[in-house]
Formats: C-alpha cells, sequence, structure tokens
C-alpha cells in the first residue's frame, strides 16, 4: 500500500501542475490559455490519457482503505474506533483549510475529512454492500452537474468571475498569482471558498465520497492490499489499459477536432473520462500490485514505497514547492510555462520527493505532517 500511494502522489501532479502554472480553465479546455501546438499538444495528450482522472481515484481509494485498516487496527487492539477516528478527520479538516486559504485552492483535503466523517458509520457493511453504494454515489456527480447546468444559479450564488469576460478572468487571475503574497492570498481564498460552497456539492461530495467507499469495499476483498490473486489484477490490468486507454484516446480525438467548445462537448468528453477514469486507474493499481509481488525490495520502489509513507507531507510539499516556482512570492514563472515545460518540473519534482522521503524516514518514524495528525 505504501508503494501504491506514492505512485498515486508522484502521479498526481501531472495533472495539479497545470493548475499550478497557469488559469485552472486550462485544465478541462486548453484552448483556453497558452500556447496549445505541436508537442504541447502531445504532452498535454499524454497526461490527459494517462493521469487526468487517473491518479486521483487511487488516491482516494486508499484514503477509504485506510480508515478501515485504522478502524480493524484499534478494533483488534480493544479500542474505541468511532471517537479517534472522527478527531482524526477534524484534525485534517484543520490541514485542509490551512492548506485551501494559505498555500493552494486545489486542496482535496477538505474533501476527504468531510467524506471520512459521513462514510465512516458503514465501516461494518460487505464489500458488494461498500462497492455498490460507491458506484450510486459516484454517478450523483454527472447528475448534479447537468442539473446545475439546466437550472442556473442553483450552485452559483458565489461565483468568482461572474459578469466577467474571458480577457478580464484571465488578467485578473494572472495578477493575483503573478502579484505578491496578499495580491495572491486574495485570489486563492475566493477559489477555495468557491470550491468548499459550490464544488464540493457540485463535484466533489459524489467523486470523493463514492471513490472512497470504493477503496473501503476493494480493501475488503483484499484489492487494495496486494491479497487479491493475481488473476484478479491481471483481469484488472486488462480491463483498465486494454479497454479503457483505448476509450480515453478515442475521446480526446472527438474533443480535440471538435476544438474543445460546447457545453455538450465538453460532457461527452469530461462524463466519459469521470468514469473511464476509475477503470483505468484499476489498471495502475494493478500493474503496481503485480510489480510488487516480490516485495519491491529495488532501490526505486523503497524510495516510492517512502514517498507513499509520507504521503500527507509530500503532497503538501508538493504544493509548496510547486506555488513556489509559479507565484509571484517566489520564481514567478505563473502563465509562462508551456505544457512541455510543466512536465520538466514535474520531474523535478518527483526527484526532490523521492530523494528526500527515504532520507527523512532514515532519521524519524513519521513524516512530519503524518506526526502532527497523529
Amino acid at each position: 500500500m505504501d508503494v501504491l500511494r506514492g505512485v498515486a502522489v508522484l502521479g498526481i501532479l501531472l495533472t495539479n501542475i497545470q493548475h499550478f502554472s497557469m488559469f485552472a480553465g486550462a485544465v478541462r479546455n486548453p484552448t483556453l490559455y497558452g500556447d496549445f501546438q505541436g508537442a504541447n499538444v502531445w504532452a498535454y495528450a499524454l497526461t490527459f490519457n494517462l493521469a487526468f482522472q487517473k491518479f486521483m481515484p487511487i488516491f482516494s481509494r486508499l484514503f477509504g482503505a485506510g480508515i478501515l485498516l485504522e478502524a480493524d487496527r484499534r478494533r483488534d487492539r480493544g479500542l474505541d474506533a468511532t471517537a479517534f477516528h472522527y478527531r482524526r478527520m477534524f484534525v485534517l479538516l484543520l490541514i485542509a483549510l490551512v492548506h485551501g486559504y494559505l498555500i493552494w485552492y486545489g486542496d482535496i483535503l477538505f474533501s476527504y475529512a468531510v467524506c471520512g466523517a459521513l462514510v465512516f458509520p458503514f465501516r461494518r457493511r460487505s464489500a458488494g454492500f461498500l462497492l455498490t453504494a460507491g458506484i450510486i454515489v459516484l454517478a450523483g456527480q454527472p447528475v448534479m452537474e447537468i442539473v446545475s447546468f439546466r437550472i442556473p444559479g442553483l450552485f452559483g450564488w458565489i461565483n468568482t468571475f461572474q459578469g466577467m469576460s474571458l480577457e478580464e478572468i484571465l488578467a485578473a487571475d494572472l495578477a493575483a498569482f503573478r502579484g505578491g503574497w496578499l495580491e495572491n492570498f486574495r485570489m486563492r481564498a475566493l477559489y477555495t471558498l468557491e470550491g468548499q460552497t459550490v464544488g464540493f456539492p457540485l463535484h466533489e461530495l459524489w467523486r470523493a465520497g463514492g471513490l472512497i467507499l470504493l477503496g473501503m469495499g476493494l480493501y475488503r476483498l483484499g484489492v487494495m492490499t496486494g491479497a487479491a490473486k493475481r488473476s484478479v489484477y491481471k483481469t484488472l490490468v486488462g480491463t483498465g489499459v486494454g479497454l479503457g486507454l483505448p476509450i480515453t484516446v478515442l475521446v480526446f480525438w472527438v474533443a480535440h477536432s471538435s476544438g474543445w467548445g460546447g457545453f455538450w462537448i465538453r460532457q461527452l468528453y469530461l462524463q466519459t473520462i469521470y468514469w473511464v477514469g476509475i477503470v483505468v486507474s484499476l489498471g495502475w493499481l494493478s500493474i503496481v500490485m503485480l510489480a510488487c509481488g516480490s516485495g519491491c525490495r529495488g532501490r526505486v520502489g523503497r524510495a516510492i514505497a517512502a514517498v507513499g509513507r509520507m504521503a500527507l507531507s509530500n503532497y503538501l510539499l508538493q504544493s509548496l514547492l510547486c506555488t513556489w516556482i509559479f507565484y509571484g512570492f517566489g520564481l514567478g514563472l505563473y502563465g509562462s510555462v508551456d505544457r512541455v515545460g510543466q512536465l520538466g518540473v514535474v520531474l523535478g519534482v518527483w526527484v526532490v520527493l523521492l530523494l528526500i522521503s527515504p532520507f527523512w524516514l532514515r532519521h524519524f518514524r513519521f513524516g512530519p505532517a503524518e506526526w502532527l495528525w497523529r
């Protein structure tokens, strides 16, 4: 699980780097900002097909598995699991608020803390129940997105850019994140507040909640711990990579050919990727489990496992490094690094995490954020 968690933390940055480095709307519609020709199209295609909506599901399922793992440990030791869990979710919520408002608006910990509190009463249910419930909850996100489109204003009572043209939005975004810490804070706080009050009931409640439930169900089946049969993992690899990736490539081609425009075109590729990404992520998960069949004792495997043991610390460290690289209070590269260059930054951050994590764990039992959380 540590190796899988490390892969998830590293892989998430392939998508998040676009949020760190440029206007967030360009993640879903790459034509909105920046050079989108030649090598930059290929760089975006790489992240879209291999990473977009594919590593976050692994991270979320691991969070669900971790809930049951900790609850089982405390039960076996005769300790109370309920009060301990809700204390953990409360502390995680505090960390999320600090992360979201003071470091980076793309925080996912807020959703994990709230959803982790909501799903905990189902911890004793069967794997079948948890998997079914997870799929049902996941289905809520596409429904809510369509409903919100049909009923404008349903979730639009907070809108950072209401009444502004695209040019005005881009100018405000660039000025804020290229400016000093105070200008950055004002825009980041607006984005974070909108995400927690609008984005959460519209998207993350359903996506994060459903994936956490799936993780709990897969943990009960042994899939998240490497305990399932190799035939199970091989089937998931065949389905995720053999079926899911071709669908992803086809959806990318359709969206790219149509110019990434129009609400229904966007819904076609976003909702397809939403579901197919979950399937592909199971393929990535299974590849890791098969690769770790011999214990992942190599130097690279141990380094990735160390990143996973410090997953919370490294998630926060990614934010600190990337905001320093791109925002105005650091190197100020926001909006000026193309998509090929962004992949170079990702590789650099990966090297830092893979070097720091094993070094830290040679001297300490936990990462700093993990110690605080405990």
